[in-house]
């Protein structure tokens, strides 16, 4: 551990998943200069506790008035180096009123001490999983539920992180307290590190069965305990935990364990001076905590002002809850492997011709100079570069022609017909990526293989769900967009290299040195330009006339008998023919109204942007801010390949000449 100097204070915040009472929050930290935006999200939305800031006292209380401020419970104190490690546990002995713990040093060389727990101790308690496998799950939880559902993951409760600990590697750390709340003794238990028989019926045959029915014990006989499970959930970096396999070894996690505990007993002790908060945290009444991951914005584009949920409105204040909207399941992708990876044009093309060579090669020993003399020396394969080279000259020309001299759109004045527009990409479906499980609006994953005879590496499964519509939204509007079929440009790529595994989700003994992975995405909240064909979409099977709309409303206003009994003028209980008329009359301005607000403000279910319905128009999607960055590229392109269309073509025509004596 690196000791906190005689000036150094720790900020910490016990994170909670109240976005709208922390988005002004965030944005007044920021302004503090206290850290951006978005790591302050990070740290204050979320599970456990968390350090926000580190420094002198009178830099931190500043920041520490702003969160008292906004009622955040928070603690500001200089953290006690850990005086001695706790004592390792070597048996138990349970009477009617005492519990009597026989525990070592860590030293291997001392006697065993016997430390006594009854009706007077004052306890705190750390059960914690010391392989970091908990703290995976629930990161996996976080980020996985959240981008999947479109909504924040359900609360979870201290019983079920209990019940998550004692799956993996639990362990439990006792800290006795005196009258001052510090530290006098601490023992350390490990599954089977005791005599299972002293807890009578509640004793099993399993090891972490039986440590939990030993905590279960504790609970019912000290005096008064605090249990703390989130070890390792929260952003402390003093306490720092290691991921490691269920049953490797987990040694290097027990120094930030101990650090979080004697942290914990400052934090008791600080609460117990300082009497600000009404219920203090870290008991076994606390409320349980929804927990969110806050979404991730690759641009850092998603600040505090910015954010949907944000609100001015006061935590105390009186405020009706809105339902969370929940974004559809995506789609089924498409996935290619096989011989799907070799149906495009081109590559039947090159499989065609390669077939035609061998049929002709074959049982012929002189193909090499076969090849070299018609090929070199007769000009056919310095021609077909010289083609290939030239219509790829002309095809990068004509499309950075086109990009410049396509005006640039706005969503809300768009017209059918080949387009551009720019904005930000978002979600229709609750689309995340597969491997860096973040919310986005495109993904390709590929999955190559290397060959043992000579390590190159082969494309072997691709993954794709450029079938997923997903919406652009600019300054005044927003736009479906289709992007099957378009040539996608994104600039974010993630790439395992051989023996590397996804952290999130494989283990190192999953490692394949053999297979990696490639994966592209288009985030949510990014930039995006587009260049395709618009055309106009039905409003998932909504009227598409007046009249329609009109029979529609009045069909609606029939089942609505409030609403019909507002139209009896002369409340006898029935409906005139003038009184429906009038009705009728009501419902044709409502149709034409709303006709009128959807021809002012396209929505993205009015217009869609696609594929081109001629072959040879382009459909770009690429991730820029402007059309600039993209035809920088193109301007260079067309060049080079022209010119090595001119040599090659030279070189043909000079060697046909010679070949066939023509000059």
């Amino acid at each position: 551990m690196q000791p906190a100097t005689q000036t150094e204070h720790l900020l910490l915040v016990m994170a909670s998943s109240d976005q709208d009472r922390f988005a002004p929050l965030i944005k007044q930290l920021a302004t503090a200069g206290a850290l951006d935006s978005y790591t302050l999200r990070q740290r204050l939305i979320g599970v456990g506790l968390a350090q926000l800031a580190k420094g002198t006292q009178a830099q931190l209380q500043p920041l520490a008035q702003i969160l008292r401020t906004h009622a955040v419970e928070h603690w500001l104190l200089q953290p006690t180096p850990p005086s001695f490690s706790p004592q390792l546990l070597n048996g138990v002995e349970i009477d009617d009123e005492n519990i009597v713990f026989s525990a070592t040093s860590t030293s291997q060389q001392e006697q065993a001490h016997e430390i006594v727990l009854n009706s007077d101790t004052k306890l705190l308690a750390v059960v914690a999983d010391i392989s970091g496998q908990l703290a995976d799950k629930q990161l996996k939880r976080l980020m996985v539920h959240n981008t999947y559902s479109g909504k924040h993951p359900s609360a979870i409760t201290d019983l079920q992180l209990q019940q998550d600990i004692f799956k993996f590697t639990p362990l439990i750390d006792l800290y006795w307290l005196d009258e001052q709340n510090k530290v006098s003794r601490a023992v350390r238990i490990f599954p089977g590190s005791f005599d299972h028989r002293q807890l009578g019926a509640n004793s099993s045959l399993s090891r972490n069965g039986n440590l939990l029915a030993l905590l279960e014990t504790i609970k019912e006989r000290a005096g008064s305990i605090k249990i703390d499970y989130k070890f390792g959930l929260g952003f402390l970096p003093c306490c720092r935990i290691e991921k490691t396999s269920v049953t490797g070894t987990s040694n290097g996690n027990l120094p930030a364990l101990t650090r979080y505990g004697w942290l914990l007993a400052d934090m008791i002790s600080d609460d117990e001076l300082h009497q600000e908060s009404a219920a203090p945290l870290l008991t076994e009444a606390i409320p349980p905590l929804e927990q969110i991951i806050a979404p991730v914005d690759q641009a850092g584009l998603f600040t505090a002002a910015q954010s949907p949920s944000a609100s001015t409105t006061p935590h105390n204040a009186d405020k009706t809850e809105q339902p969370e909207s929940t974004l559809p399941p995506p789609p089924e992708v498409e996935t290619r492997s096989g011989l799907q990876l070799h149906l495009s044009g081109w590559r039947i093309a090159l499989t065609a011709l390669g077939a035609i060579i061998l049929f002709i090669s074959h049982g012929r020993s002189n193909m090499t100079s076969l090849v070299y003399q018609y090929g070199i020396l007769a000009g056919a394969i310095p021609a077909t570069v010289g083609i290939v080279a030239l219509w790829g000259a002309v095809h990068f020309w004509r499309l950075k022609q086109r990009i410049e001299n396509t005006p640039t759109s706005k969503a809300r004045s768009a017209a059918m017909g080949m387009i551009e527009v720019s904005g930000r990409a978002q979600r229709m479906y609750a689309l995340v990526s597969p491997i860096s499980q973040l919310p986005c609006v495109y993904y390709c994953l590929k999955k190559y293989q290397r060959s043992k005879r000579n390590d190159t590496w082969h494309v072997t499964q691709v993954t794709s769900s450029g079938n997923v519509p997903f919406v652009l939204t600019d300054d005044t509007g927003s736009i479906l967009i289709d992007p099957q079929g378009a040539q996608l440009k994104p600039q974010f790529s993630t790439e395992g290299v051989p023996g590397q595994s996804n952290i999130l989700f494989s283990s190192a003994s999953e490692s394949n040195h053999y297979e990696k992975w490639k994966e592209e995405v288009l985030h949510e909240g990014c930039n995006l330009y587009v260049l395709g064909f618009a055309r106009s979409v039905d409003d998932n099977g909504s009227a598409k006339n007046i009249s329609h709309s009109v029979a529609k409303k009045l069909r609606d206003l029939k089942s609505d008998k409030a609403a019909m009994q507002a139209y009896d003028a002369d409340n006898d209980g029935h409906i005139s023919t003038a009184e429906w008329d009038r009705a009728r009359s009501d419902m044709e301005q409502q149709a034409l109204r709303e006709k009128l607000h959807n021809s002012q403000q396209r929505s993205n279910k009015q217009l869609l942007i696609g594929a081109p319905p001629q072959k040879g128009l382009p459909f770009i999607i690429a991730e820029t801010a402007s059309e600039t960055h993209l035809t920088r590229n193109y301007s260079w392109y067309a060049p080079v390949l022209l010119f090595v269309a001119l040599i090659s073509i030279i070189v043909a025509l000079r060697n046909a000449a010679n070949y066939f004596h023509l000059f």
